[in-house]
């Protein structure tokens, strides 16, 4: 029995201990090996199945519009969604600040793994800013937004007049939905000078990059790299109990707010970052104050590529997209490769160049079109996708996996006056889509996919969908989270 046994171990090695960064397999780990070896065969898959499929809306709504924009999931397919509404919804948190129907309020809500509500919370009242949910398994639930409401626990305080000034925001909740800390990202005095563009994890789980920009001297700097100027981008570091351990100061040319942050995204293979932010016409040319750019700055509004080192010195940048003026979406589509390459989409509704296929209908509909750049600086290539007469604005893309040449895409497809949320499977390469699925709804904002090719997505819809565990209500857009298999 004992010989057995071992044999089992070696031949029937749970898939977990080959790949320990898949979140859906850790819950299983504890039990696979001791399971696995006693010869239970479903104990050696390390792939637990997403219950589903599902749908359900945040909420009941009769007023107001509610709009989902991020998404995470834990390793028991639990959902933490973040959004904004102006409705009411029964709920903690901080409470609705302000008048229903026409404030805007931040939540998040959290699903359980078959849909049902396990809470919701409102985090404040919206002020005009990026934001996001992040989580961290058997950590906790982290959030960025800007708000003129004064929340909990607060680490470094607000700054002007509550009710009035957006102050940046950075707060952490446990998997019930309680405050464990915020901290406010600001001079001490005024506050509405700085906006965040996003707050990523650390690979090595040292804590969270922010990546924002300022107009000011911030305050609560931890070590301070550099020297402000009074227009700056910032990244910070920040411990997962909220402590600032470092900021380092990039001095921009002319107005910062003309280069809106945008993500600060880690290069897998632990060779640097990059910055991607959107650029106004009226921008200075980074190579006032940047050498080793790759290009001039368009005439029209675009975005901007720049390249740090591991240490975050700079290394390079390069505007992307041209001929036309970019329709600036909260969605971000930006991923680096472990051989250091990058892409990112940027929407327009006109015609820009493209090495792939042109814009589907100039002037008629915005279409997003995607860049893949090499480690160099180098643009490789550039392509609009879709099919026919159609335009595909995107949402979210997300890595398939390293090993492959392919990504994982969100958004929201306008065929004949007609909005479907879909998902694509996409070349990196060419940008040719290998699949396409249609989902529920008008919009899939984003997502994230498991281990045994299942989604769970949010997104938003005008209309009611047939079964769902929470009914949309009679508001006109609502948003819904959904599980569902291609």
């Amino acid at each position: 029995m004992l010989i057995i046994s071992i044999v089992n171990i070696f031949l029937c090695k749970p898939l977990s201990l080959n790949n320990p960064a898949d979140p859906n397999s850790k819950s299983y780990f504890e039990n696979a090996v001791v399971l696995c070896a006693l010869g239970v065969y479903d104990a050696c898959k390390s792939c637990k199945p997403a219950p589903g499929p599902w749908d359900s809306f945040v909420g009941t709504a009769t007023s107001g519009t509610t709009l989902g924009f991020g998404i995470k999931v834990d390793r028991n397919y639990n959902s933490y969604s973040i959004g904004q509404s102006q409705f009411n919804f029964p709920g903690g948190g901080v409470g609705f600040t302000g008048t229903p129907g026409s404030d805007i309020n931040f939540f998040i809500t959290k699903k359980n793994a078959t849909g049902g509500m396990e809470w919701f919370n409102y985090i404040g009242k919206r002020s005009d800013a990026r934001f996001d949910v992040l989580l961290r398994e058997d950590d906790g639930v982290y959030f960025f937004l800007a708000t003129d409401t004064s929340l909990p626990l607060t680490l470094h305080p607000f700054a002007g007049t509550v009710g009035t000034t957006g102050n940046a925001v950075v707060g952490k909740l446990n998997f019930n939905g309680e405050f464990l800390w915020t901290t406010y990202i600001n001079d001490s005095v005024l506050g509405s000078n700085t906006r965040l563009g996003s707050v990523i994890d650390s690979l090595d789980g040292s804590g969270l990059y922010l990546f924002g920009y300022t107009t000011t001297s911030l305050t609560n700097n931890g070590t301070l790299l550099g020297t402000y100027s009074g227009e700056d981008w910032f990244i910070r570091k920040l411990s997962y109990e909220g402590t600032t351990l470092w900021t380092k100061v990039m001095n921009v040319p002319g107005d910062v707010t003309y280069y809106n942050p945008i993500k600060i995204t880690e290069i897998p293979n632990g060779s640097g970052f990059y910055l991607s932010t959107s650029v106004s016409t009226s921008a200075a040319d980074l190579s006032v104050l940047y050498p080793n750019g790759k290009n001039v700055k368009p005439a029209n509004s675009t975005k901007v590529v720049v390249k740090l080192d591991q240490n975050f010195d700079y290394q390079w940048y390069r505007y992307v997209g041209s001929g036309a003026n970019t329709t600036d979406l909260l969605f971000i589509s930006d991923l680096a490769y472990s051989d250091s390459s990058f892409t990112l989409g940027s929407t327009y509704g006109d015609a820009v160049f493209s090495q792939g296929l042109n814009h589907p209908n100039p002037l008629t509909g915005d279409a997003t079109q995607f860049f893949l750049l090499d480690g160099s600086g180098n643009e490789n290539y550039s392509s609009f996708i879709y099919k026919i007469t159609e335009y595909l604005t995107h949402g979210t893309a997300r890595l398939l996996d390293q090993s492959t040449d392919r990504f994982i895409l969100s958004g929201s497809r306008s065929a004949s006056g007609v909005l479907s949320g879909y998902i694509s499977e996409v070349n990196r390469s060419d940008f040719l889509e290998i699949s396409r699925y249609y989902t529920k709804g008008n919009t899939i904002t984003s997502f994230q996919r498991h281990c045994d090719g299942s989604y769970t997505a949010i997104g938003f819809s005008s209309v009611d969908i047939e079964n769902a565990i929470i009914p949309k209500g009679s508001t006109t857009f609502n948003s819904f989270v959904t599980r569902f298999k291609p």
